[in-house]
């Protein structure tokens, strides 16, 4: 017995390393990823799967594909590399709202699988992969372009609670685009060999660091190879692209002042208390220290946040770019309590500014905001008329303008008099090019909205 699995893994190994010296010849870009896979055996599923570092497949699956046509192997074991190189093998714990948390599992596997199809799907000329996508994949694919600016597994995934409202359906597509096991993808470290809370994962940041050099490789020495490989490049591209933290990124723009309000930290709790329980006469309570009245507070009191709506960037979009804002705008931590905050709404001029003043000012901004789609972006009147209103005396010192885009319009040529932020969202097909005299910020609103919520998707 121990005979016979040693001739399965032996010719299981052999199979997979013949598929990855194909894929190499084809797509040289993916040298660095295709060779940090180990290769074991595994009766526990029923195809093939991994945890990052260890490729596990069943011999019965290798070689009832394979005997298909080799192609399908291929394309099989680029399904489960493409999984590592957009780091989903790494974001597989997902919470439920509703509780259903099988049911978010599986719609998170779907969205993933369905992705990865997508980007193999638009591969032209690369003879060891098939790519011929039925008119079943055209159409979801057609589906979800429709609201998705790109096929991201957390867009995808946001998308099959509307598109798999049937069940009939949602089996139909779980059918379509089944490829590999991802039990794998949820097996936890053992407690000790966990990193520390806050610290990425070695195989991911190893994930990471694979992902940027196929992505390299694609832009430089294999150029013309990489243009046959549609949507991939773009996917690295967002995948790599550096994110910042909305919240603490707006914090930068804080300054420190005095505000009248109780600062607990500033006396001692020992005499104090020791006063209030009858220090003096009989029953007399005497607090011996009075906490101070005035405490010096970190916040923002002056500011301009501008919103692009025109048609270039999505309602949805932007929709989840005012609920982070009014979120961070009810914080007690980020504002002072005297606020003066412009809420300008722009296209090829400023279409509407409301100035918020005081937390009672935030709860009606969601509701009045829509996308007008009047067509392309002038960031030039924005800058103009902030410009203006520090000329008429509105601020006193402004302490920033952040920008909400695309970045795909006309900007200034000269720098204002205020320090100037583009907020991109970190999910979009263009890289735009920013005036060095602004910071250029890609936030990851998704995740933005996780952190806000006290949630870990």
């Amino acid at each position: 017995m121990d005979g016979y699995r040693e001739r399965l893994e032996r010719l299981g190994k052999q199979l997979l390393v013949s598929t990855r010296n194909e894929i190499y010849l084809s797509m040289r870009f993916f040298e660095a990823p295709l060779h940090r896979f180990s290769y074991e055996l595994s009766l526990s599923t029923q195809s093939v799967g991994t945890d990052g570092l260890t490729f596990y497949y069943n011999p019965k699956f290798l070689l009832e594909v394979y005997g298909k046509s080799p192609a399908e192997l291929n394309r099989a074991y680029l399904h489960v590399l493409l999984h590592c190189l957009f780091r989903h093998v790494f974001k597989a714990e997902k919470k439920s709202a509703d509780g259903s948390r099988e049911w978010e599992e599986t719609a998170w596997d779907l969205a993933c699988d369905i992705v990865v199809e997508s980007v193999m799907d638009s591969w032209e000329g690369i003879g060891c992969v098939l790519s011929n996508p039925s008119p079943y994949r055209e159409e979801i694919y057609g589906k979800l372009a429709a609201s998705l600016p790109v096929l991201t597994a957390e867009g995808v995934y946001r998308r099959l609670k509307v598109m798999a409202a049937r069940q009939a359906e949602y089996e139909r597509l779980k059918t379509e685009f089944y490829v590999d096991d991802h039990s794998f993808w949820r097996r936890q470290a053992p407690e000790n060999q966990r990193p520390p809370q806050g610290k990425q994962p070695e195989t991911e940041k190893l994930w990471e660091d694979l992902a940027k050099k196929t992505q390299t490789a694609m832009e430089t020495l294999y150029r013309g190879i990489g243009k046959k490989a549609g949507s991939l490049q773009l996917m690295l591209r967002i995948q790599n692209r550096r994110t910042e933290d909305y919240r603490q990124f707006l914090k930068q723009f804080a300054v420190v002042r005095e505000e009248i309000r109780l600062d607990p930290d500033s006396f001692d709790y020992i005499p104090y208390c020791f006063g209030m329980h009858g220090y003096g006469r009989e029953k007399q309570k005497i607090p011996l220290i009075e906490p101070l009245e005035m405490k010096e507070v970190s916040g923002i009191d002056e500011f301009a946040i501008a919103v692009d709506t025109s048609g270039s960037v999505s309602q949805e979009t932007v929709k989840r770019f005012l609920e982070e804002t009014v979120q961070i705008l009810r914080s007690e931590e980020t504002f002072f309590r005297k606020i003066k905050i412009h809420i300008l709404e722009c296209d090829a001029g400023v279409q509407k500014d409301r100035v918020i003043r005081s937390r009672k000012d935030v709860e009606a901004l969601l509701g009045e905001t829509k996308v007008s789609g009047f067509g392309g972006t002038d960031f030039r009147p924005v800058f103009s008329y902030l410009e203006a209103l520090i000329e008429a005396g509105e601020f006193s010192r402004l302490r920033g303008l952040l920008y909400f885009t695309d970045g795909l319009g006309t900007f200034p040529e000269k720098p204002p008099s205020f320090p100037s932020a583009f907020i991109l969202p970190a999910v979009q097909a263009v890289e735009p090019k920013i005036p060095p005299w602004a910071v250029k910020v890609a936030v990851d609103f998704e995740n933005e909205r996780k952190r806000g919520d006290g949630h870990e998707h």
